[in-house]
């Protein structure tokens, strides 16, 4: 045990000691020492996300000791990119950053990264440099409030919104990382947002960005898709709060230089959408950050993505699909990644999927009447021969849905449903059953029947399909499906009087100690909680030959 002991405590007086070696090598040292120490400390602690072995007054000193080194970049230039990376080492420690950082530090980083503004390029700062010096803002802007506030007020933004451009001559991994930090920003520097929009144009730049990074026939290689990808979710940051979450948008709210542009970014979306990309999982990040966008955008530019034009196709594009004289193709990518989100244990990244699927079909017939085609074609025979929520198509998997606790997925899978049967409650209980539906038709007023906003849906119709028709009175409406009867009970007339009052005690108990509460149909179609189980044997007794059937119309129109 003592030799142990010795052994640890060797090691960590050799750390130090090599530690304070560097240290008194940065202030005095010769380039070639500092490089041999550098390296060295970089190397063993390239995976570490903190020093704790180092107290707060060493790390302070080696911060001080390398912008002193960064200050001289003519002097070090054989140095540079390995200071660069011990300040991306040190910087994943939030509790040293905020009270070692100054405004003179801010700008020297500014400066080793190739984002400083109003002064010319440091013409020792190339590609790797300007790479390191990133990493090291990404990690500072990431891990402190009050850093952020430091390079906002000295015009990062200005500089992030003038270098992106894909003639701006920097490789393509630079690019990545400029968007990475950007990024980063506007996610977590709110007041971000408006600044980029309003005062940079940064709309502008990003979805012109956007376009000339995509433009091409060939398929998006891995690096080019990353950099799409985060120029969509830097475009989503600086739009999604242009207005409050809980206003409606259209196009009359925006005015026409910004309208014309989300039009613009809407064909880009179609674009992705359509386009292939070499790596399977990246063409699905891609179609997922270019759908997301669809969210935070007016309606009325939702026409865009209906758009056939041939330019904007790539090798291993799939054929069009033209449905009633339009071409949907960008529609049916839509719903082909939410086919594959819910097939996924965690369904909540189905959400957004979900609200661009439900705001689509409230807005825009064309794309209405195809998600019908795609989600709940005409039944047949063998579409209620198990429940609805059984099986491999869109219908089975977002019933699953609607009775799976999935946050907010849950309540906006419910609400497709029902926008797509024009917002028609006895429409919903046929392709869902009533017990599937009547967490919606409760929240709406709809439990007896009846219709939502119905003025937003245009008059078209299309016939059941005859086997339908057929077994239409077979199907069990609260379930859903042709439920097979049940054997009959081989019991007397006062086994089953005494299994009935049994039920009943039961459910008196259950409601007494309130673990359910019985309700009942209020005039206003939804759940009224009752006093006893008698006032619902009575309230039901007398509604059985007064209440309308709810089911669907003889036609299922659309």
């Amino acid at each position: 045990m003592m030799v142990f002991m010795l052994t640890i405590s060797d090691l960590k007086a050799h750390r130090m000691k090599e530690f304070m070696k560097l240290i008194n090598t940065l202030e005095k040292g010769s380039i070639e020492e500092c490089k041999t120490l550098l390296e060295s400390f970089n190397t063993e602690h390239d995976k570490a996300r903190s020093i704790d072995w180092l107290a707060y007054e060493d790390k302070a000193k080696l911060w001080a000791n390398i912008f002193a080194r960064l200050d001289d970049t003519a002097g070090n230039a054989p140095i540079v990119v390995h200071l660069l990376n011990s300040l991306r080492i040190l910087s994943r420690e939030k509790n040293t950053l905020e009270s070692v950082i100054t405004e003179e530090y801010v700008k020297c980083l500014l400066r080793c990264s190739g984002l400083q503004v109003g002064s010319p390029p440091d013409p020792v700062i190339g590609p790797v440099e300007c790479l390191n010096g990133m990493k090291v803002i990404f990690n500072m802007i990431f891990q402190s409030e009050k850093l952020q506030n430091m390079f906002i007020t000295n015009k990062l933004l200005d500089a992030l919104v003038m270098h992106v451009r894909p003639d701006d001559g920097a490789p393509l991994e630079n690019q990545y990382f400029l968007l990475k930090t950007f990024f980063i920003i506007t996610a977590l520097a709110k007041k971000t947002g408006s600044i980029v929009r309003n005062d940079l144009n940064g709309i502008e730049v990003i979805v012109n960005y956007i376009d000339t990074m995509g433009n091409t026939s060939a398929p998006y290689e891995k690096l080019v898709a990353d950099v799409i990808c985060e120029a969509l979710k830097v475009l989503y940051n600086i739009i999604h709060n242009i207005f409050p979450n809980n206003m409606e948008l259209t196009a009359e709210i925006f005015d026409s230089k910004d309208f014309t542009l989300l039009c613009k970014m809407c064909r880009l979306i179609r674009r992705n959408l359509l386009h292939h990309v070499l790596a399977s999982e990246k063409k699905m990040e891609v179609d997922c950050h270019s759908i997301h966008l669809l969210t935070v955008v007016p309606p009325e530019c939702y026409e865009e993505l209906l758009r056939d034009d041939e330019s904007e196709t790539s090798a291993g594009t799939t054929v069009p699909i033209i449905f009633e004289g339009k071409d949907l193709t960008a529609i049916d990518c839509i719903l082909n990644v939410l086919n594959t989100k819910l097939d996924s244990t965690d369904r909540s990244p189905a959400e957004p999927l979900l609200v661009v699927c439900c705001k689509m079909a409230r807005k825009n017939r064309s794309i209405r009447r195809y998600l019908k085609h795609r989600i709940l074609p005409p039944l047949k025979k063998q579409d209620v021969i198990q429940r609805p929520e059984i099986g491999d198509s869109l219908r089975n998997k977002l019933c699953v849905l609607i009775h799976t606790p999935a946050g907010c997925a849950t309540e906006v899978s419910a609400t497709l449903l029902f926008t797509l049967c024009k917002e028609n409650a006895a429409k919903l209980v046929k392709y869902t059953g009533y017990g599937n539906a009547a967490g919606l038709l409760a929240d709406r007023g709809l439990m007896l029947g009846g219709r939502g906003d119905d003025g937003l849906y245009s008059d078209d119709s299309d016939s059941e399909t005859e086997e339908y028709t057929e077994v239409r009175d077979q199907i069990n409406s609260i379930e859903g499906w042709m439920k097979p009867e049940p054997p009959p009970l081989d019991m007397t007339e006062e086994q089953k009087e005494f299994e009935a009052m049994k039920l009943v005690e039961t459910i008196d108990k259950l409601t007494s100690s309130k673990t359910i509460q019985p309700c009942l149909i209020g005039p206003d179609g939804k759940p009224q909680p009752i006093g006893s189980v008698l006032e619902l044997q009575e309230a039901m007794e007398s509604s059985i030959k007064t209440s309308p059937r709810l089911t669907a119309s003889d036609t299922d129109s659309d």
